[in-house]
């Protein structure tokens, strides 16, 4: 009985180090740029990296190394367009493929925040996640690419950033419609 409590106890003097991400999802600040709205935590930094692309640094606390990385792309759908289609699921895949060099892990059809979207999840040698969200009869595609962690801690990071990158994407508004 001793040694479950002394186990339980070890357990959760080891939580403190994974609940930050989740925990700063929960106060945001506002990213409203692309023709589209995020919330993202008020530690995290973002800069314009091109005229369509933003960068956002989810792990500004990291001075040394790679820590965690949300990039978001707009670009161009049919004006048309209300569902992604095969023809678009076979570029991005083949996209993210690059010929060979990172294997898919997983891609599926989702939604996020009510719009359809496709996620690919890769491996390169890093654990990736690509989701491609279409917001209907805009014209308007956005890419999001998640990226964590270095070759040392193997994907340690990717999964303790995910739950915040997942909240920060639910908060997904677009300004188009």
């Amino acid at each position: 009985m001793k040694l479950a409590i002394l186990m339980a106890a070890n357990l959760l003097l080891s939580i403190p180090a994974f609940i930050p991400a989740p925990v700063l999802a929960q106060t945001r600040q506002m990213v409203s740029e692309l023709g589209m709205r995020l919330l993202v935590p008020p530690h995290w930094e973002w800069r314009w990296r091109d005229s369509n692309e933003i960068f956002i640094n989810c792990s500004p606390e990291v001075t040394k190394g790679f820590g965690c990385a949300l990039i978001v792309t707009a670009r161009k759908a049919p004006a048309d367009q209300t569902a992604i289609t095969d023809a678009d699921r076979k570029l991005w895949r083949s996209g993210e493929a690059a010929t060979g060099i990172r294997k898919i892990v997983s891609a599926r059809d989702t939604v996020l925040a009510g719009y359809p979207a496709y996620e690919i999840i890769g491996l390169d040698p890093l654990r990736t996640m690509r989701m491609f969200v279409l917001v209907p009869r805009t014209g308007r595609l956005y890419d999001f690419a998640y990226a964590a962690g270095s070759p040392a801690n193997k994907n340690a990071d990717y999964y303790r950033y995910k739950p915040a990158v997942d909240a920060v994407l639910q908060t997904f508004t677009s300004l188009s419609e």
